[in-house]
């Protein structure tokens, strides 16, 4: 057991750059180890020395994975720490070496051609006759899981590897032979289906993406101080195991098992795989139309406090990624129903210079004509600036998206902003507030 003390603190890289002084004790020799912080929910870290030589007398820095939490410490702060050797010592990945286009044709898929498979479903229970023509306005899309799930089927079921003829999702099952679909709970309910081959670029954007009501309270953070976060911080690989057993848990509780057997599956296919590659999966699983992105949300608006072991690890995963990526930077777009009181408290943001905050991932768009798609009271213009040495304030994850035509531009909870202006449209009577990050 031993004290080290903390002598700078700078932002370097993807990364929080933790300098000691030379004379504490439980420093690392110059090997790449793992440390532990002592009493109480602190960062593990590991440590390298300045230089290759063992007899160098630069100060060893730390670089710790996530600067959150070293954000807290001052220079001069005192940290308990022990060496733990059961820990590995750090190495490069491969797959790290390699390109976003690479991994993302690998393991996503993503690069999607200009038409894709859709399946779409009548929104009434009459059988209609193919022959007498498509009344549009009685179709809807299936959720884009679901859709993977029948289209996989269909696939299998032409090429000859699958010879059943029934697809069974979370409510209904798919007969591909009479193309119905077919009520669980009701057998004699049932709905025509058709498949369409859709231009991807003509799809408009999700409702409950880019459209929402403004988050309340700030959710808390408390996984990553539980005994279950603490061991998984420094291994992505059970943190990814963590992630799939709440997916899978958090489905069957929303009726959904179906539905999370499909994103656990993606999510374990990459467990082995460096930090990088896994949240890389996490963020394509938040693009995907499912229960996963909107309760996570949800989780963290409400400060649901129950779902902190079971959404906490895909959360951590999905927000690690802003440390491996590139920051993005210029003009963003956000639909929302705002209240009057809350345009209010906006409005006294600009006078009393409050910084504000938004507690759960936000899901923005570079394109201002996929936010305005949706008719609600109020736009954010979001103006992110080039700051040096700041932290990721938005990632771009138009290239992992499943719907990459939305430009879709992520912003991790807890990012904070400044109102600059609120106005009013005199003809559409929308609210436009300008903000920057």
């Amino acid at each position: 057991m031993n004290f080290v003390r903390i002598t700078g603190v700078e932002r370097t890289w993807k990364y929080l750059k933790v300098e000691f002084d030379r004379e504490s004790d439980g420093l690392p020799d110059h090997k790449a180890r793992y440390y532990e912080a002592l009493g109480g929910p602190g960062p593990k870290l590991f440590a390298v020395c300045d230089g290759d030589d063992v007899n160098d007398k630069k100060d060893p820095v730390v670089y710790y994975h996530d600067e959150e939490i070293w954000s807290s410490y001052a220079t001069g702060s005192d940290v308990e720490f022990s060496f733990d050797p059961a820990l590995p010592t750090l190495t490069a990945s491969e797959s790290d070496q390699e390109s976003d286009t690479e991994i993302i044709k690998k393991e996503y898929s993503v690069s999607q051609p200009d038409e894709l498979a859709l399946w779409y479903v009548r929104s009434d229970d009459i059988t209609y006759d193919r022959r007498n023509g498509v009344d549009e306005t009685c179709w809807q899309p299936v959720l884009d899981i679901e859709n993977e799930i029948i289209e996989e089927s269909y696939q299998n079921r032409i090429k000859g590897n699958d010879q059943c003829h029934l697809v069974e999702l979370d409510d209904y099952l798919i007969d591909l032979d009479k193309y119905i679909q077919i009520d669980k709970t009701q057998q004699e309910r049932q709905r025509a289906v058709e498949r369409r081959m859709c231009n991807v670029h003509s799809q408009h954007p999700r409702s409950d993406r880019f459209f929402s009501d403004v988050a309340p309270p700030e959710f808390r953070k408390k996984w990553m101080v539980t005994a279950t976060g603490r061991q998984c911080l420094l291994n992505p690989k059970l943190c990814a195991m963590k992630a799939c057993e709440g997916i899978l848990t958090e489905g069957r509780l929303k009726g959904r098992g179906k539905e999370a057997e499909c994103l656990a599956e993606k999510l374990r296919a990459c467990q082995n795989q460096s930090f990088k590659q896994i949240s890389k999966c996490c963020v394509h699983l938040y693009t995907r139309e499912s229960f996963l992105f909107k309760e996570a949300n949800r989780a963290m608006r409400e400060n649901d406090l129950t779902k902190v072991d079971v959404l906490g690890p895909y959360c951590y995963l999905l927000r690690g990624y802003y440390r491996t990526c590139e920051p993005w930077c210029g003009r963003l777009y956000r639909s929302c129903n705002c209240t009057l009181e809350v345009i209010d408290e906006y409005r006294n943001a600009i006078t009393s210079q409050e910084w504000k905050t938004w507690p759960s991932f936000n899901s923005t768009s570079k394109n201002r004509g996929k936010a305005e798609f949706f008719d609600g009271n109020t736009l954010f213009i979001i103006d992110i600036k080039v700051l040096q040495l700041a932290p990721t304030r938005a990632f771009d994850i138009q290239h992992l998206s499943y719907f990459p035509n939305e430009e879709e531009v992520l912003l991790p909870p807890g990012v904070s902003f400044q109102v600059s202006s609120v106005q009013q449209d005199e003809t559409s009577k929308k609210y436009i507030i300008y903000i920057q990050l």
